[in-house]
């Protein structure tokens, strides 16, 4: 990441575990895509993931997170969600939250967060095919292809919005963890990479 000559702006991370950096450890050498843009570039970045939230968890928290960044005066706002929303009850099979409920949640995020700065959607990343067989180690089933209808509705809201979406074409099955739902640190030094690349082309 090339440091030369950027001004410091402030980003904020709003988004689940795989934003938090789960699966990674500092002892290990890994940390999630936040932190290693925080370390790695002269942005400030702010870390707002919080395991186990979905979209309904970030509309909860507009209020409090409005008045947070006004203080700051952000550049940016970077929303990952998804993750947990499309996770299934193995009992019920009914969606943490449904692609309806996901779409009108995000927009919601996009009303308020567009208000204060430039918004930037980010897909969900790919997680192993068998989490749609087996329950994962959190007990919910998470299918790969629910993961792309997902992105497919979020690339239609970037659409519609005039909001920017960035895609990880580049991602593979070599990068996901153990627990086969978060990246490792393969994966998160990608997300990072691709995500800096993609704050250089809108010139933040």
């Amino acid at each position: 990441m090339n440091n030369q000559n950027r001004i410091q702006r402030n980003i904020f991370c709003l988004g689940d575990s795989v934003t938090y950096g789960v699966g990674g450890s500092l002892e290990a050498g890994i940390i999630g895509w936040p932190e290693i843009l925080k370390k790695e570039s002269a942005y400030r970045v702010y870390n707002l993931g919080i395991p186990g939230n979905t979209t309904d968890d970030l509309v909860k928290r507009l209020q409090e997170g409005i008045a947070r960044v006004k203080k700051n005066k952000p550049s940016l706002f970077i929303i990952s969600f998804g993750l947990n929303d499309l996770a299934q009850n193995t009992t019920t099979q009914e969606y943490y939250v449904d692609s309806e409920q996901f779409v009108t949640n995000i927009n919601k995020a996009i009303d308020t967060y567009s208000q204060l700065g430039t918004v930037l959607l980010l897909e969900v990343t790919p997680i192993a095919d068998i989490l749609g067989v087996e329950p994962d180690k959190y007990g919910y089933i998470r299918k790969s292809e629910d993961v792309k209808i997902y992105n497919q509705l979020l690339q239609k809201i970037s659409i519609q919005r005039q909001v920017d979406y960035l895609a990880f074409p580049g991602f593979e099955p070599r990068m996901i963890g153990d627990d086969g739902l978060h990246p490792n640190k393969l994966g998160y030094e990608y997300l990072a990479q691709i995500i800096d690349l993609k704050l250089e082309s809108l010139e933040i």
